[in-house]
């Protein structure tokens, strides 16, 4: 009987590790969907989406904390959350959930765009299951989400993160993109001021006014090669582009390798004694791509590159070479900085 047993939870343990892998059929908090059922059609007012072909839900008129948006409605597959527009013409200030006491809600597949403050102000919201569909997260779609902790957006479709989209989430501690990402808009994660690492993907292109700032806990970043930091969004409102601005934590900016021109107009205001990581692929240097008040180190990782005209502004950094790499004894003494080689 014993041996019937052991041989009965080994061949169940075998199937389990077949079917879910080594680690276990479901990642971390998915569980807490496990045994909840898609919430019924008349918990949401929605409509058709303008193309007649999928359900666009506005509003969560339910009562549940936890909540399995359905996959399909009167027989059509729920594809939007909320409206970009409402009736006016302008961006609805109320989104599907917003304000609504829900504490995790799990989004099917079918959605492709999380609308305009579809969550926003849901000051209890902690997990968000989003849909591996997922193209656009539109304005304000998550901002002031004070419980929500960690984001997972790996396994998106994600190409844009709209303006304010996760602005003062001030518990937010990690944000994982997907590869897809291409634009981050203004003030995308401002004032996110538990947020400790941005690691933005290779094809991330704009990254938007104070998308970053204020992020006080922020100390490491990482910064794609094909990254346009002079690339102004239609909405800002002065002549440079503060995308990472009072981020007192900061002790580390790495450009990636394959970066080949690093030029933007004080992108980064350095108030901290940060460690600047420059690849060897990079070939020309602007100096105001920083504002530093503090005395930052940048640490150039291969050979001399051609330096913009201007001069660093305020307070300089410290300029850390590799003595066997070429040029830097043509490095502009005047460039209000010390040269330093790495011992």
């Amino acid at each position: 009987m014993k041996r019937t047993l052991r041989s009965i939870v080994a061949a169940a343990l075998l199937f389990a590790l077949v079917l879910c892998g080594p680690v276990g059929c479901m990642a971390g908090d998915d569980d807490i969907f496990a045994d909840v059922e898609p919430a019924p059609a008349s918990d949401f007012e929605y409509e058709t989406t303008d193309d007649g072909d999928g359900i666009r839900l506005i509003r969560y008129i339910g009562s549940d904390e936890t909540v399995v948006i359905p996959s399909e409605i009167d027989g059509k597959p729920v594809t939007e959350l909320g409206r970009v527009l409402d009736e006016e013409g302008s961006i609805p200030e109320e989104g599907v959930f917003t304000r609504r006491p829900v504490k995790a809600v799990a989004i099917p597949d079918s959605v492709t765009k999380i609308g305009p403050h579809t969550f926003s102000n849901c000051r209890l919201l902690e997990q968000v299951s989003f849909p591996k569909n997922l193209e656009l997260i539109e304005y304000g779609a998550f901002e002031d989400c004070v419980s929500l902790e960690s984001v997972d957006l790996t396994g998106t479709k994600l190409l844009q993160i709209f303006e304010e989209s996760f602005r003062r989430c001030e518990n937010l501690r990690e944000v994982k993109f997907p590869d897809t990402l291409n634009v981050i808009w203004s003030w995308a994660f401002e004032g996110c001021t538990s947020l400790t690492e941005v690691d933005l993907p290779d094809n991330v292109a704009t990254v938007g006014e104070d998308a970053f700032s204020n992020c006080t806990s922020l100390k490491v970043v990482k910064l794609p090669p094909n990254l346009d930091m002079m690339d102004l969004p239609l909405n800002t409102n002065r002549p440079y582009l503060r995308a990472f601005d009072n981020v007192p934590s900061l002790e580390k900016i790495i450009f990636k390798d394959g970066c080949e021109m690093i030029n933007g107009y004080y992108f980064f205001v350095i108030s901290s004694d940060a460690e600047i990581i420059i690849p060897a692929s990079v070939e020309k240097f602007g100096d105001i791509t920083f504002l530093f008040k503090e005395n930052a180190r940048i640490v150039f990782e291969g050979d001399c590159p051609e330096f913009s005209e201007f001069d660093f502004h305020d307070e300089a950094p410290t300029v850390y070479y590799d003595p066997d790499t070429k040029g830097w004894e043509n490095f502009d003494s005047e460039k209000n900085c010390k040269l330093v080689p790495i011992e």
